[in-house]
């Protein structure tokens, strides 16, 4: 204990330290436990994401050239925690999002032309050689197909 301090005072700042950090923590997870309510069918993304704004008052930063790749949404939610309807909004989408504070980033998905094929690519035999510079065979190559766990060794 600090010289000065009687033993009182002590306690009654321990106390109110530990009031406060669990006062700010109610404050933080209520920021993040809004309820949605939205029924929109066939609607574009724009229209979604700014009445999602409306609701939450996050922010949502996109490029209008990005909005054109998406698809149109059908949703109908009542009292749904945020993260689960954008979850849903994005789930069909050739787009996703990131989150930073309460501002959510619109991107492209990464690797999007392997949706749905990855199945069909697994039964396809790939032949061939893998040569340096000097045109002599490889052995012992790794080979994986970009952004995915598939891949194959040389022999």
């Amino acid at each position: 204990m600090p010289k000065g301090y009687t033993p009182q005072i002590w306690l009654i700042m321990r106390l109110t330290t530990v009031m406060l950090i669990a006062t700010f923590m109610q404050v933080y997870a209520v920021g993040f436990a809004q309820k949605i309510s939205m029924s929109q069918s066939n609607a574009p993304l724009k229209k979604v994401l700014k009445e999602l704004r409306s609701q939450s008052g996050y922010n949502f930063v996109y490029t209008d050239d990005l909005l054109r790749m998406a698809k149109p949404v059908d949703i109908k939610v009542n009292d749904a925690e945020f993260e689960d309807v954008l979850k849903e909004i994005f789930s069909k989408q050739p787009l996703t999002y990131s989150i930073n504070k309460n501002t959510i980033s619109v991107k492209e998905k990464e690797n999007i032309f392997l949706e749905g094929v990855i199945g069909e690519l697994k039964d396809i035999v790939i032949s061939g050689q893998i040569k340096d510079a000097k045109g002599e065979t490889l052995p012992g190559v790794s080979i994986k197909l970009k952004g995915t766990t598939i891949g194959a060794t040389t022999d």
